[in-house]
């Protein structure tokens, strides 16, 4: 059986700069805002003196996928030092217009320089991707010894795929490239040599909503306002639906959230690196 093609670098960046910042849809700014601000007040809640007691420097942290700076400019209020990289260019824009330093591009060709980072950030970005593996490896590369990568992703497993089908708006073709279980997640970040994964779940307001319009939030130009209205409600409805069942069930929330650490010493992870070769 023949596999589908795999949409272009161009034609992907064209898809997902339309998703953004085409005129009349959400702004990038009210794109998951809920869900963004649990994400980086996770990152931001954390005790880092307490995961890096030895720590001499400025906690430096890289947001892979940063968009305009949404999450860069939460990050440095908490008191970190900042940096972003983003394939699309009007986005790097407009955070380098909030004063931040961001790169245009993918994080692979970027070459950040080995062990620089304390954490590495990546909102929905793993899907994206056409390599997963060499990408977390990137990520690992980049770390310091024991630094972290916290990211989120669309859950495969989720109530909401059983629920809506091909529907689901988590699926999003072409766009997304790769879904994961957690059990496939797991395994993805230990392939790239992380280590001490723990996983969460967490309910996405806008992947419901978008599933009973039938599309994306931000591609629904064409839907009447009285449709938004009744899917706004229905989607209310069916959060607290499953958020009900998650409370026996956590894996079955939309989306993973998962935080895994670099190894300390570096010859395990070399070694898990040279099989690759």
């Amino acid at each position: 059986m023949s596999s589908p093609p795999v949409p272009s670098h161009s034609n992907l960046n064209l898809q997902r700069s339309l998703q953004y910042y085409q005129k009349g849809v959400l702004q990038p700014e009210a794109c998951f805002r809920i869900v963004e601000q649990d994400y980086t007040q996770l990152i931001a809640a954390i005790n880092w003196k307490e995961v890096f007691p030895q720590q001499d420097h400025e906690f430096q942290l890289l947001d892979v996928g940063c968009g305009s700076g949404y999450r860069l400019r939460r990050m440095a209020e908490a008191g970190w030092k900042v940096e972003g990289i983003d394939f699309d260019q009007q986005a790097v824009k407009m955070a380098r217009s909030k004063g931040f330093e961001v790169r245009c591009g993918s994080l692979v060709e970027a070459s950040y320089p080995a062990d620089t980072f304390d954490v590495v950030s990546m909102y929905h970005v793993i899907e994206h991707v056409d390599n997963p593996l060499n990408v977390l490896r990137e990520c690992i590369r980049i770390l310091r010894p024991g630094g972290r990568l916290v990211l989120a992703t669309p859950n495969i497993q989720s109530w909401g795929h059983k629920r809506f089908g091909v529907a689901w708006r988590g699926l999003e073709p072409p766009r997304h490239l790769h879904l994961f279980s957690s059990a496939a997640l797991n395994a993805l970040l230990a392939s790239a040599g992380f280590a001490g994964t723990s996983l969460r779940f967490y309910i996405a307001p806008s992947l419901l909503e978008g599933s009973l319009l039938g599309t994306t939030l931000s591609m629904a130009a064409g839907v009447s306002e009285r449709d938004r209205r009744h899917a706004h409600l229905r989607a209310n409805v069916l959060c607290f639906f499953e958020y009900c069942m998650s409370l026996v069930k956590p894996s079955i929330a939309d989306c993973i959230l998962a935080c895994a650490v670099k190894p300390e010493h570096s010859g395990s992870l070399a070694r898990i690196l040279s099989t690759e070769g």
